[in-house]
């Protein structure tokens, strides 16, 4: 069975209070992209080592696929990199990272931090709602992405792997009902009516 966000929201709650420290990679202290590899190994997940690889190794998803266990990456002035910085989404539009050396790994709010955005990402290997997420360009990683962003659209949360399924299966029905009605129309002209 394939870890879940789920355990890996648990690790990463579990290292709040933690000191900020630049090219810490745990358990006693961290910086942001540190904290993010840490947390995953914890759940059995291997992850590059830095913001700029893990944000190429993700399957990079708009923000109405966003994800308790998502990452989240950012570019802020005076980052060598980019994206500079990353954040693990909890749910609720609130983050947990390692920000600065005069802060403790924390919870942040994602409206105050949007400016800044690169982008989102879910992480190869782990279930999202029960969807393991195989990587950029995977069939599991479509599906989900298929099955999600459908789903989102028709305002499903967290069931959006099902309604998204489901309206997969509706618009195969209208394919049929239109192919139907296709039929319909042309067989006056076909039978010389």
């Amino acid at each position: 069975m394939a870890p879940t966000a789920s355990a890996f929201v648990a690790q990463v709650r579990a290292q709040l209070g933690k000191p900020y420290v630049y090219g810490a990679t745990g358990p006693d202290s961290f910086d942001c992209s540190g904290l993010v590899m840490y947390c995953l190994s914890q759940v059995g997940v291997t992850a590059p080592r830095t913001s700029e690889q893990q944000w190429a190794w993700v399957t990079q998803i708009p923000q109405a696929q966003l994800t308790a266990g998502a990452l989240a990456f950012f570019q802020f002035p005076g980052d060598n990199a980019s994206p500079g910085h990353v954040e693990i989404y909890i749910g609720g539009g609130q983050l947990i990272g390692a920000d600065t050396s005069t802060q403790p790994v924390q919870v942040d709010q994602l409206s105050d931090l949007m400016g800044n955005l690169v982008g989102f990402g879910l992480c190869p290997g782990l279930a999202y709602n029960g969807v393991v997420d195989g990587g950029s360009g995977s069939a599991a990683s479509l599906l989900s992405t298929t099955a999600n962003s459908v789903g989102g659209a028709l305002g499903a949360g967290v069931y959006g792997d099902v309604i998204g399924l489901g309206f997969l299966a509706l618009a195969a029905g209208a394919a049929v009902s239109m192919l139907a009605v296709l039929a319909f129309t042309l067989w006056p002209l076909i039978n010389g009516d």
